[in-house]
């Protein structure tokens, strides 16, 4: 079981490129692969998922809001029913 203080490490690794603590744990072409939204998914109807707008992807729900005029691929885990 995954407590919530153990999940910015999932977080940082993949930020990373899958290096935790200097060593590869998560290859690095899944980690790539996991930031592409699968094809025609936006449309994804779940308790705040921004009216649909947000894709899903290899385990990330992928959301590019604007900032000071610039897109910013995001990438965040949110849990829906447990």
């Amino acid at each position: 079981m995954h407590t919530s203080r153990e999940m910015p490490k999932l977080g940082v690794t993949y930020f990373n490129g899958g290096v935790l603590s200097g060593q590869q744990v998560i290859p690095a072409a899944w980690v790539a692969k996991s930031a592409v939204p699968f094809g025609d998914n936006t449309g994804i109807k779940v308790p705040g998922a921004d009216g649909g707008r947000k894709g899903y992807d290899y385990s990330w729900w992928a959301w590019t809001p604007r900032h000071n005029g610039e897109d910013l691929d995001t990438y965040y885990a949110g849990g829906w029913g447990g």
